[in-house]
């Protein structure tokens, strides 16, 4: 990506980095331009994906792969999803509890049985990366009470911990007052199942961070970088 832009000729200087940065420098927005080598912190985005940067005044980062499950990472709308429709077809079966995910799956692509969405992703009918839509459905199915969705919900809430965990011990943050920025779609509909859980597993083992959600697009982010690099200011 970064040659390509280079080859464009639009700019004097190219930098391209992980979209992490641009939820962390969208989360510390009150930070003034002169301030921008303060621009330190945990990010957190979990959009269609799941991913963490972390960054220490001095620059030093701890990061991660974030390939999926070859990489150790589980989340993201793309994971409730898949998980979403594994439990709906379980229960269709016998094999898994009951969960209301069994009709509420399948009905956002107009079908009616689990195994029929199965088939049509297996035929090519319906993309994969579809599944990643179904993040309401699963907030609204957790919302009415369902235990799986319920679960699911919660596991995804220590996902987003440990991966802050993991990069404020990497760092040695454990007592700073660490911003921790969290962004992506799947946090920025305010569910507040999935908030009050991340909060709570948060502020309970890292009590001096400085919590913060992001509800702007993390794309922000990258234009506030652009103005830091460019020694300029928001205005």
């Amino acid at each position: 990506l970064e040659t390509m832009l280079r080859e464009q000729g639009w700019a004097p200087s190219t930098v391209v980095a992980n979209d992490t940065y641009a939820v962390l420098r969208a989360g510390l927005d009150d930070v003034p331009a002169a301030g921008a080598s303060k621009h330190w912190g945990i990010g957190v985005t979990c959009g269609t994906g799941i991913n963490c940067i972390g960054k220490t005044p001095d620059g030093r980062t701890a990061g991660f792969l974030a390939l999926g499950m070859i990489s150790g990472d589980w989340g993201g709308g793309g994971g409730l999803g898949l998980e979403a429709q594994w439990h709906a077809v379980r229960a269709a079966d016998g094999r898994g509890p009951e969960t209301a995910l069994r009709q509420a799956v399948p009905a956002y692509f107009g079908l009616r049985e689990p195994l029929e969405l199965a088939e049509a992703i297996h035929l090519g009918q319906i993309p994969l990366d579809r599944l990643a839509g179904l993040v309401p459905v699963i907030f609204e199915v957790a919302d009415s009470g369902d235990e799986v969705a319920h679960d699911l919900i919660l596991r995804l809430a220590r996902e987003i911990f440990l991966l802050v965990k993991s990069a404020i011990t990497r760092l040695s943050l454990e007592s700073a007052p660490v911003p921790v920025v969290l962004g992506g779609g799947v946090v920025a509909a305010g569910n507040p199942m999935l908030l009050g859980a991340v909060t709570g597993l948060i502020t309970a083992e890292f009590p001096a961070a400085d919590l913060r959600v992001l509800l702007q697009a993390p794309v922000a982010g990258a234009s506030l970088l652009g103005l830091d690099l460019a020694a300029s200011d928001v205005a």
